[in-house]
């Protein structure tokens, strides 16, 4: 069965979603979501950016992807580090670009 990731961390079983299917009829789906000040940002984004470095500690291909969502003023980078072992490194980074706190 596949999942979606929450940002709290956890995955949302598919069988949960399955109420909202007309809902998002027509809509792109989005790896993770993500919610701020109780706004879901789920379909809200559009791609600003990917970038690829080396990193030396571990050695490894250190990939970043960028989007920006429309409905607030964030963005949110998933940061990846693949270097050839079992285990993919991954994280989030997500930023207020707002004038506001």
């Amino acid at each position: 069965m596949t999942g979606y990731w929450l940002s709290t961390g956890i995955i949302e079983p598919e069988f949960h979603l399955e109420s909202q299917e007309q809902g998002r009829e027509g809509l792109a789906i989005d790896a993770s979501r993500l919610a701020i000040e109780g706004k879901d940002l789920s379909g809200t984004w559009r791609w600003v950016k990917a970038e690829k470095s080396d990193d030396h500690n571990p050695d490894g291909l250190h990939v970043t992807l960028e989007h920006a969502s429309d409905a607030r003023p964030i963005t949110a980078k998933v940061r990846t580090l693949l270097y050839g072992g079992p285990v993919m490194v991954s994280w989030h980074e997500v930023t207020n670009i707002g004038k506001y706190f």
